[in-house]
């Protein structure tokens, strides 16, 4: 009886009212749909957090120490931002969630990076090896090769930042996440990153009118295909 009164908090930290487990894949026409609305329904907040966590990262880096240990916390606070947006919950102070945990928050982020750019410098040791050799047969295969790095390789791995934040999983743990949530969906995962690329140039075509929207809506489909293989049940306030 006495444990009844611990109900209503573990109730709120895990969100189980609204629950929505995950289907195993993503639809792109979904991810576009709730991009969109959710761009457009959030535009001041999304464009408001996006200036301010701008601004606070470049006044991180500012003082050279700031970039490893506040540019990190601030990126999970806009990963916690972005995610809720997609559930329709976001709010301001999600920017500086990280903090509620921040020593976990700055080693899982900073191992996270150092992990993926390692990763990406595999896709990349041809075409540079080519470059400082001078030899340009060698470069033009690395160019290909990291070609293919990005769209089978790194666009499976992008979901690992949204296991880390969402679920709490370590580094590790998130990548290994995304690859084995991906393993069916190669070609989704490839062309989710094409139809990013393709809403950004639409944007810049737009010039100022339509890059700020444009690229609000690039970051956040992703967040809307993690959701629907994930689901929302693992999101904390």
């Amino acid at each position: 009886m006495s444990d009844d009164r611990y109900a209503p908090p573990q109730a709120n930290l895990t969100r189980t009212d609204d629950a929505i487990p995950g289907t195993g894949s993503f639809d792109l026409g979904v991810a576009f749909n709730e991009a969109w609305s959710a761009t457009w329904a959030n535009f001041g907040l999304l464009l408001g957090v996006s200036l301010f966590a701008t601004l606070l990262m470049l006044a991180s880096a500012i003082t050279v120490v700031g970039i490893f240990l506040l540019v990190p916390v601030f990126a999970w606070g806009v990963i916690r931002f972005m995610l809720n947006t997609i559930d329709g919950r976001p709010e301001f102070s999600d920017l500086f969630s990280g903090f509620q945990d921040y020593g976990r928050t700055l080693l899982a982020m900073l191992i996270l990076f150092v992990l993926s750019s390692l990763i990406s410098a595999l896709g990349q040791a041809l075409n540079l090896i080519g470059t400082a050799a001078g030899i340009p047969s060698l470069e033009a295969i690395g160019t290909i090769v990291n070609l293919a790095w990005t769209f089978l390789v790194m666009a499976r791995l992008n979901f690992a930042w949204f296991y880390a934040v969402d679920q709490g999983l370590g580094p590790v743990e998130a990548l290994q996440a995304s690859w084995d949530a991906t393993s069916e969906l190669k070609g989704n995962c490839a062309a989710l990153v094409v139809m990013s690329l393709v809403v950004l140039l639409i944007g810049l075509l737009c010039l100022i009118i339509g890059v700020i929207p444009g690229a609000m809506i690039a970051y956040l489909l992703p967040v809307s295909a993690y959701r629907q293989m994930a689901g929302r049940q693992s999101a904390p306030a």
